[in-house]
């Protein structure tokens, strides 16, 4: 069996917990076999996911929880779909040798996406503009701008200006993942029933409630860190368009939830005070965030009031999409 660095933290699945968490690029699947075992799993930046399949019986204290027919289904689709094409360099490399780098902050075929507007509900780059102007003497809080985009975005950073600013002012910016629309009650006969008064779970025809899942707004529910996920829905995942929404097959382990509440996500910039004329550039050193199109970015600014003329304050974010027109 392969042997892991002490750095690595090794994480146990089961074949469908790989596949349907950990399998996609650019990890790549790896395997090795000992004692009638086969050790599949997946490396990924400081953790190895791994999934046993035994080649013939299931020792008994195993099967406890992992049957003897699902290890046989896992061993078949494992020969029959994954093990001839596996064991490859995860890493892409030159015909020498050398391995590639992307000297990106997104993945190969994303591009980077500076805007200060968003998208239309079929068109983008023409939809809401980043800028507000507010004027009066008395302390105002206009509605706050909401803005989003025709596809999933990566999000590494922005900029906020403003001019005319008095002491008082702020700016603040984040994003928000509203609920899903109510379900309706359809005792008996629905697609879901509702857990904890807010989370819907998948049913098969026979749930208290219908969702219409072309209107519903998947909410993440994966441990980035632990490499967990406790959803019950699936999305598509298209790189453009919102796709599709599905009861899982591994329901408990997905990687989204649907919720009847909106949830609080991030806060990009809060109450920023602002003064003058000026420009306050945002870009973390950090790993750039997928933001579905399901989302909505909000921006709220506080007027505090000025004798004369207007307070001006535009933004624009730094993002990676795959396709910009």
């Amino acid at each position: 069996m392969t042997q892991f660095g002490s750095s690595l933290i090794v994480r146990d699945r089961t074949w469908t917990q790989l596949k349907a968490q950990h399998l996609s690029p650019p990890w790549a699947l790896q395997w090795d076999e000992d004692s009638g075992v086969y050790h599949t799993y997946v490396v990924s930046e400081s953790f190895v996911y791994m999934a046993t399949i035994w080649k013939g019986e299931v020792p008994h204290g195993v099967t406890q929880t992992y049957s003897q027919a699902q290890n046989d289904t896992d061993k078949a689709d494992f020969e029959d779909h994954y093990k001839a094409g596996a064991n490859g360099d995860p890493f892409p490399r030159t015909s020498d040798g050398k391995r590639i780098t992307l000297t990106s902050l997104f993945p190969g075929g994303v591009y980077y996406y500076l805007t200060g507007q968003g998208d239309t509900t079929t068109t983008r780059g023409d939809g809401e503009a980043f800028e507000v102007s507010v004027s009066g003497t008395s302390a105002s809080d206009p509605t706050p701008s909401d803005f989003d985009f025709l596809d999933w975005v990566y999000v590494a950073g922005g900029s906020v200006r403003w001019k005319n600013a008095v002491l008082g002012d702020y700016v603040s910016m984040e994003l928000v993942i509203p609920a899903t629309p109510a379900p309706t009650s359809t005792p008996g006969t629905g697609n879901c029933n509702i857990v904890n008064t807010v989370v819907l779970v998948p049913a098969a025809g026979n749930g208290s409630h219908t969702v219409d899942l072309t209107t519903a707004i998947p909410v993440p529910a994966a441990d980035e860190v632990l490499g967990t996920s406790t959803g019950y829905w699936d999305w598509s995942e298209p790189d453009t368009g919102k796709g599709t929404i599905t009861a899982s097959a591994t329901p408990g382990a997905a990687k989204w939830h649907l919720m009847t509440v909106a949830p609080s996500v991030v806060r990009f910039i809060n109450r920023l005070r602002i003064l003058g004329d000026g420009t306050e550039d945002v870009s973390p050193d950090i790993k750039p965030k997928k933001i579905l199109p399901h989302w909505l970015f909000r921006i709220a600014v506080h007027s505090a009031g000025r004798p004369s003329g207007n307070l001006d304050v535009t933004w624009s974010i730094k993002t990676g999409r795959v396709k910009t027109a």
